[in-house]
């Protein structure tokens, strides 16, 4: 006789995604001064502008200040979404026309000076994973029969039982 035994197993689980920006723990952690919009400094792609051509753009912004002082502009320049563009990092101007993307974490900084970001807010704490397992196995006990004595040669060795 031969005795068997079968298992069938089949396993499914979800996970789905956690943000930094839902758990306040997480949310506004490591601060970095630069917005998801991103910057340039002045002068990255020839002379810099001068603060008087900076400020006669901000002049068409309502609610903006100017820049003070004379020369050449030395902080950062940055273009909303909407087109319209913003200072950064020119201390100790405080920024100006900045309005931000609208998320979590998104902020100018204590001093005004700057635009910074939460980078805690655009990771996950947890990443979505859904999973499928299936696990199959079979044991199984087989008699020996033997009908009358039939020699068998195993490497060289007989066996006659």
């Amino acid at each position: 006789m031969t005795a068997a035994i079968r298992l069938l197993a089949f396993e499914y689980s979800q996970r789905n995604v956690v943000h930094g920006a839902d758990r306040p723990f997480f949310a506004n952690i490591r601060e970095l001064a630069r917005p998801p919009e991103g910057i340039m400094p002045a002068g990255t792609f020839g002379s810099a502008p001068t603060i008087a051509a900076v400020n006669g753009v901000l002049a068409g912004y309502p609610g903006t200040t100017p820049i003070a002082g004379t020369g050449l502009y030395n902080g950062s320049l940055g273009v909303n979404t909407d087109g319209s563009i913003f200072t950064d990092l020119a201390a100790p101007n405080c920024v100006q026309n900045y309005k931000g993307l609208g998320p979590k974490g998104i902020n100018i900084g204590k001093k005004c000076t700057q635009v910074q970001v939460g980078l805690g807010n655009f990771f996950a704490i947890q990443v979505p994973l859904t999973k499928y397992n299936v696990l199959a196995r079979t044991t199984y006990k087989a008699e020996r029969r033997c009908f009358g004595v039939h020699p068998i040669q195993l490497h060289g060795v007989i066996d006659t039982r």
